[in-house]
């Protein structure tokens, strides 16, 4: 084994050879970095990553019992409080969606 564990982002080392397991604060410094070069103009952080995908996710009409399960959540307790932000367009527009896609349109 190469040491590097069940690690899925890795960086290359400053000083040697090969690779090492990304550290959280490393995340942390990649996402920062990223959202400045683009200029975004908010604060930008990896967890924000988690909820604009969930929101998303929700938004496209995503079943949110399969979203509970993505986000590790053992149930929907997390996703009712957190993203009841959605607009009830957002709800009629995911059913919407979901209604033409049955009837092939």
């Amino acid at each position: 084994k190469d040491g590097l564990g069940d690690r899925l982002f890795l960086a290359s080392r400053r000083r040697g050879r090969g690779y090492a397991p990304l550290t959280e604060s490393g995340v942390y410094q990649l996402v920062r970095t990223l959202a400045a070069k683009v200029e975004l103009g908010k604060r930008v952080y990896p967890h924000l990553l988690r909820h604009s995908y969930a929101t998303w996710s929700l938004n496209r009409g995503m079943n949110p019992i399969t979203l509970a399960k993505i986000l590790g959540h053992s149930s929907l307790a997390m996703i009712q409080q957190v993203y009841a932000h959605l607009s009830p367009s957002d709800s009629y527009e995911a059913m919407a969606k979901v209604l033409l896609a049955e009837n092939g349109q």
